[in-house]
């Protein structure tokens, strides 16, 4: 595994987890309705065999996506991960069932669309999982469940995450040429005011880095109002356990990097060796945020919160006290100082 990259790993994560990121899904999924309209009805056959089902579904993916979009806002994720397992279902469904002939020469250029909502699909439903599930499989399922099972992390590990953001990115999230990967990544620190263990109900909304750090674990989507998920501690990689196999003489590497077993058979380690482990989670933010919040010390009334910790106003006496973030600071519109104005407390013991 590479050396880590706080910074890109958590710009990923938001990015991922983005309305920006939930949009291009939308309209990858309208490029493959409109491709398809095209072909059928410039060959009269939109009435063939099933292809207006096939139409009808993926206008229903776009609309699906675009009502889980708007439940995302109100902290509701599960339409937007159903919408995304519902496309899958579709291609599967193609592929497997449906004779897509007729498009000729097209045939290529339709499945080649179909992988850009697929890719979609799948970077949404493994970011939502752990937010979604992880936290209520440890509590529910997690200690009874078999090793093979529940060491099986529900997101990305490692810095698997980093897939977004390499050569050729554009061309398979298309949004990316309107919404680039930015040349120089802000810089992210916990917020450890704010500890969350796993099982606890999750507080804030956002993107999340165990205690442990990043050196054998990752980040997290953590969805507030739900169980904190745990933690998949990375136990080996695996670039490792493919040169224990060439080490132990269980398979030989050829020239090109390969490792094959003795019968000429591929061997093939595509994901970490993990163990789910309980943790203690702090929100990630960006630190010029957290900086430029502190540096400026104030927050008008009926404001958000920006940062969890302690604040005072000179608008009533013994005003001090802890808000959360998020939270609506209070306004006091009789006190004879005037306006409402909170001030960051430097001492925040």
């Amino acid at each position: 595994m590479s050396r880590r990259d706080l910074s890109k790993e958590a710009w990923c994560w938001y990015h991922l987890t983005s309305e920006a990121f939930y949009r291009g899904a939308v309209e990858s999924c309208r490029m493959v309705l409109a491709f398809f309209k095209e072909e059928a009805l410039t060959r009269g056959l939109q009435d063939y065999g099933r292809n207006n089902q096939i139409y009808d579904a993926w206008k229903k993916h776009a609309q699906d996506l675009e009502s889980g979009i708007a439940l995302a806002k109100f902290g509701d994720y599960a339409k937007l991960d159903d919408a995304a397992a519902g496309i899958y279902s579709t291609n599967r469904g193609v592929t497997q069932h449906v004779w897509m002939g007729w498009l000729g020469d097209a045939e290529e250029k339709y499945h080649e669309l179909t992988m850009i909502p697929g890719r979609y699909a799948t970077r949404i439903r493994t970011t939502l999982a752990p937010g979604l599930r992880g936290g209520l499989y440890w509590i529910e399922d997690a200690a009874t469940d078999s090793p093979e099972s529940k060491n099986q992390d529900f997101g990305p590990t490692g810095d698997d995450i980093l897939l977004l953001i390499q050569s050729g990115s554009e061309e398979k999230y298309p949004h990316l040429k309107a919404t680039p990967v930015p040349s120089h990544f802000p810089g992210y620190a916990p917020d450890t005011s704010r500890p969350v263990r796993t099982g606890e109900l999750v507080p804030w909304t956002g993107v999340w880095i165990p205690a442990a750090g990043l050196e054998n674990h990752s980040l997290t989507f953590a969805i507030e109002g739900l169980p904190m998920p745990p933690s998949w501690r990375i136990i080996k990689t695996a670039e490792q356990l493919e040169q224990e196999c060439v080490d132990s003489g269980k398979g030989k590497r050829n020239k090109n990097g390969l490792v094959f077993d003795d019968q000429g058979e591929l061997l093939t380690f595509l994901d970490d060796e993990l163990e789910i482990t309980e943790m203690t989670w702090y929100p990630l933010l960006q630190v010029d945020e957290v900086e430029r919040v502190v540096q400026r010390g104030r927050v008008e009334a009926n404001q958000p919160c920006p940062v969890r910790g302690y604040w005072y106003t000179p608008a009533k006496q013994n005003s001090r006290a802890l808000f959360e973030h998020g939270a609506r600071m209070p306004d006091f519109p009789g006190s004879t100082y005037g306006a409402t104005i909170w001030y960051w407390d430097d001492n925040q013991g």
